[in-house]
């Protein structure tokens, strides 16, 4: 019984060991991608885009994913991605998603929320592309 019980608990041990190795290198990779990703979040709430600054890689596919925590309509939009608006609004608690290619020169462009007054007040942010 003794000897069933110990050969458990060190199977028990080697195969934690190997869950936590394999999470752990997944979780490496993942880590390494989301710094250079293209996929953001971007929360809105009344007059405040979080975070304001972002950065993207020339020529990448980005996908934002909006959520609006605030209480009215808010917008994303940037007005010049390669000659192209890109806009979408987001009711007041939902989640979208906008996607877009970054220009493949380096630069800055400067979203905002293009609800009236809103932009004016503070409502808006850069993305850095490298």
């Amino acid at each position: 019984m003794l000897k069933r019980f110990a050969v458990l608990l060190v199977a028990s041990f080697l195969v934690i060991g190997l869950l936590a190795a394999c999470g752990g290198s997944k979780s490496n990779s993942s880590s390494s991608g989301d710094s250079s990703s293209a996929n953001q979040t971007l929360e809105m709430t009344e007059m405040k885009f979080t975070p304001n600054t972002m950065t993207v890689k020339a020529g990448s596919k980005v996908t934002i994913k909006l959520e609006n925590k605030g209480t009215v309509t808010h917008n994303f939009s940037i007005d010049n991605v390669d000659g192209n608006k890109v806009s979408k609004n987001v009711d007041a608690g939902k989640s979208d998603t906008v996607s877009f290619t970054a220009p493949t020169s380096p630069g800055t462009l400067t979203f905002y929320c293009d609800q009236p007054g809103h932009e004016a007040a503070g409502m808006k942010g850069t993305i850095t592309v490298q």
